[in-house]
């Protein structure tokens, strides 16, 4: 599938889910869909913030703990910028993952409850606030 398919396939899927207004029972949920979406971009800017933060502090420890050489630093930190935002996303902490030391787990955990615990928070009252402006 090439760049025009797939960007044309987008532009169907919204026009299509847009022509659903017609419905009378359907215009609230589309509304409130869109309420939300255009909700999401400040929480979508922290969630953001928070991961690189967090993976940035990993690097660092991951750097003291292998002791990189320049060659690798790029390379080893895109890297092990992915794997950690993978790894708080999932909650898959290993000793494979990261180094297994105080820091390390206590950061993961921090990383951890910020991500699921707060963020999940917010994204339910981003949600829920929506949902009520447009039942009024």
């Amino acid at each position: 599938m090439n760049t025009i398919d797939t960007a044309s396939c987008i532009f169907i899927f919204v026009r299509t889910f847009f022509l659903f207004r017609v419905f009378s029972s359907l215009r609230p949920l589309i509304r409130m869909i869109k309420e939300v979406l255009s909700g999401l971009a400040p929480f979508t800017t922290i969630m953001c913030v928070s991961g690189c933060f967090f993976s940035v502090q990993v690097y660092l420890i991951f750097d003291k703990i292998n002791d990189l050489g320049e060659s690798k630093k790029r390379h080893e930190y895109f890297t092990c910028a992915m794997d950690q935002i993978t790894i708080v996303a999932s909650g898959e902490y290993s000793e494979d993952n990261m180094p297994i030391t105080t820091g390390g787990f206590s950061l993961y955990l921090l990383a951890f409850y910020f991500t699921v615990i707060c963020m999940m928070n917010l994204l339910i009252a981003i949600i829920t606030e929506r949902y009520q402006i447009v039942l009024e």
